[in-house]
């Protein structure tokens, strides 16, 4: 033990909740994976649950209203316009060099 996993589930009202949940259409089967909680992610970010911790309620109907500020709160926001085109692959496109195979 010593992790805190226990302590953090039984906090929460929904119990523990998964960060992925990965389907098999084989066997109609759910399978939570654990992975280490994304910095900037918009629903578990340290500064988005700061924000609802202070904020409360008003925080809620903000964001219900405009979204897209979760990604500038947590921080997403300027992590993807730091991207550059010419460094991302993209999976979805096959090289042209490849048709000759």
């Amino acid at each position: 033990g010593g992790s805190g996993g226990a302590a953090a589930a039984a906090a929460s009202p929904l119990g523990v909740v998964p960060h992925q949940i990965r389907g098999y259409l084989a066997d109609f089967r759910l399978a939570p994976a654990e992975t280490e909680p994304f910095a900037k992610c918009i629903c578990c970010s340290k500064a988005v649950l700061g924000r609802y911790a202070a904020e409360g309620t008003a925080f809620l109907e903000r964001i219900v209203a405009n979204s897209a500020e979760l990604e500038v709160i947590s921080g997403l926001q300027d992590m993807k316009a730091a991207l550059r085109e010419d460094e991302v692959v993209n999976f979805d496109e096959f090289d042209e060099d490849d048709d000759d195979m």
